[in-house]
């Protein structure tokens, strides 16, 4: 835990280190199972070219495109997600880089100057 939060670590510290590093220790024992894995399982659409970027390098325009992608692409048959699953994704990243600026590492939540999806309304015709 003392290399995670050393400021080597802040410093170099991408984003998927530091999903990993709250997901592991930060939500330990501070919600409930059944919270953590939804919050994994958010996470898992994360691809890695944003995880592989620096954390303080990543700009709202990034997840906002990030967010773009999974609603029209975003399933592992490359078929869109539903707008739901996408606004739980930004949710889970907006409240882990919550944490990383409680920690010291970020200043400002990228996640919460982009907008999130809306849904669609189908209007149905009149019979």
């Amino acid at each position: 835990m003392q290399a995670e939060t050393g400021q080597d670590f802040k410093m170099a510290a991408t984003l998927g280190a530091w999903l990993d590093v709250w997901k592991d220790r930060y939500l330990a024992n501070t919600v409930q199972g059944s919270t953590s894995g939804f919050y994994t399982n958010m996470l898992k659409y994360v691809p890695e070219r944003l995880r592989n970027m620096q954390l303080t390098k990543i700009t709202p325009i990034m997840h906002q495109m990030f967010f773009s992608e999974l609603l029209e692409h975003g399933s592992k048959k490359g078929k869109p997600l539903s707008t739901k699953t996408v606004k739980s994704v930004r949710q889970t990243l907006g409240t882990a880089l919550e944490a990383a600026i409680d920690n010291g590492f970020l200043v400002k939540n990228p996640v919460k100057k982009t907008k999130p999806p809306v849904e669609e309304i189908v209007e149905k015709e009149n019979q």
